[in-house]
């Protein structure tokens, strides 16, 4: 009987040696992990602080008068764009449809 309850001891025991490793090289990957993260996130850092000093407003944001203008349009054009496609899908898609329920 203390053979066998030495015998299950020595399996738990190997079973939390084990799961203790696995923490252990789990523990190793993260840190390695957050070292290969932290230039990135000071770099973020200093944008934000960079962001956060920067006055509001227009001044010093576009390079001549018409930029903003500029960006507006391309915005606008963008858009128009963007909703022709979703029309002409709309409508290629309604006539496939058509041509599946048309009974001849």
């Amino acid at each position: 009987m203390l053979k066998r309850e030495a015998v299950i001891t020595n399996a738990k025991l190997h079973a939390l040696t084990h799961a203790h490793i696995l923490g252990e090289r789990n523990l190793q990957i993260l840190k390695s992990e957050l070292r290969q993260g932290e230039p990135e996130f000071d770099r973020l850092k200093q944008d934000l602080e960079a962001l956060k000093n920067k006055p509001l407003g227009w001044e010093g944001t576009f390079r001549t008068a018409a930029e903003p203008e500029r960006q507006r349009v391309q915005r606008t054009d963008t858009a128009i764009e963007q909703q022709l496609e979703v029309r002409t899908a709309f409508r290629e898609h309604g006539a496939l449809l058509q041509a599946h329920w048309v009974v001849p």
